[in-house]
């Protein structure tokens, strides 16, 4: 589990900053980067802080993909795929698949991008560049 450290001096009574760190519901309104944060304030419990990046970083962010294969004659394949940043293109892979299965033109399988290879990334996708 990844974790990160940040610290900062509040000038504030205690008690009032350790009711903001308990309004979960409240977490949007002082930190524009806190979706959502669930789960309860016991010993040994876990909480789970969901992070929404900002309208600046979903447009400016970019999706790098590189993949190399080698089959048992030793060819190998290479694709490197860039993309608009991964929140966007995680919603407009869901999308596109959700269409296909809507539209009774899905495959067998389980229904990630992988099983649809090159043509899901090519036939509706926006700003991306297949190499």
């Amino acid at each position: 589990m990844k974790q990160y450290h940040n610290s900062i001096e509040i000038n504030a009574p205690i008690e009032k900053v350790w009711q903001s760190i308990i309004d979960f519901g409240a977490y949007p309104t002082w930190n524009p980067l806190v979706g959502n944060v669930i789960g309860d304030l016991k010993g040994g419990s876990i909480l789970n802080t969901y992070i929404i990046p900002s309208e600046k970083a979903l447009k400016k962010g970019k999706t790098y993909v590189y993949a190399e294969v080698e089959n048992t004659e030793g060819h190998t394949a290479q694709v490197n795929i860039i993309g608009p940043e991964a929140y966007i293109f995680t919603a407009q892979t869901l999308t596109n698949i959700t269409q296909k299965i809507l539209s009774a033109s899905w495959k067998p399988g389980f229904q990630t991008p992988a099983i649809y290879g090159k043509e899901i990334l090519s036939s509706s996708f926006q700003n991306v560049t297949i190499k």
